[in-house]
């Protein structure tokens, strides 16, 4: 179970830099390839280790400089960064998070967003409860979570977009029954996040 968590969110992140790229080149005037034409190969995952921005009794701050935030993660977790898609780890693989600013503005247009950018990645999803707008350490957010599929396996997932210098999407996901088992270190990471000074 937990290589198909690793693998859900290696593919999250290889869609993420190829939707953040698409998004990017449709923006400039460029001509249009032919139908016909098949993308260039992707070169192998890219991801490098990101080291700690600091260090606390309890664990290792990281920021993200593009949506201007920093949180912080156990010191046992990992980090890497591939492309503009950064993800956080757990030391057992259980439950992987992925951070990256999307092309919408603000948190609202980010929220009305999610369900595309989610189906790209699962299938049968399902909320298991409505989303809500709410605020963390002062910047606006939106939060929703529920199941999906993916490879033929359940996952618990949570989406936070939070409204610091651009909106950021926060996405959890984990195996059922591995959410719960973390909960304690998830509530403590998702409190931590706040504004970059």
């Amino acid at each position: 179970m937990k290589i198909k968590v690793i693998a859900l969110v290696a593919l999250a992140s290889l869609f993420l830099v190829g939707c953040s790229k698409q998004a990017a080149s449709n923006q400039n005037s460029q001509p249009a390839k032919p139908a016909n034409t098949s993308p260039p190969a992707k070169p192998a995952a890219t991801k490098k280790p990101v080291q700690p921005a600091s260090t606390t009794a309890t664990g290792n701050v990281y920021s993200h400089p593009e949506a201007g935030i920093q949180f912080e993660v156990p010191s046992n977790w990992k980090a890497e960064i591939d492309g503009e898609v950064m993800t956080v780890t757990a030391a057992d693989d259980s439950i992987s998070i992925a951070f990256w600013v999307p092309k919408e503005a603000d948190v609202e247009a980010a929220a009305k967003a999610l369900d595309a950018e989610l189906s790209k990645l699962m299938t049968n999803i399902k909320a298991s409860e409505e989303g809500e707008m709410d605020t963390l350490n002062g910047m606006d957010t939106y939060s929703v979570s529920g199941t999906g599929e993916a490879e033929g396996a359940t996952l618990n997932w949570s989406a936070h977009i939070i409204g610091a210098n651009k909106p950021v999407f926060v996405v959890a996901f984990a195996a059922p029954g591995l959410w719960e088992k973390n909960e304690k270190e998830l509530d403590a990471f998702i409190n931590s996040i706040k504004k970059s000074s």
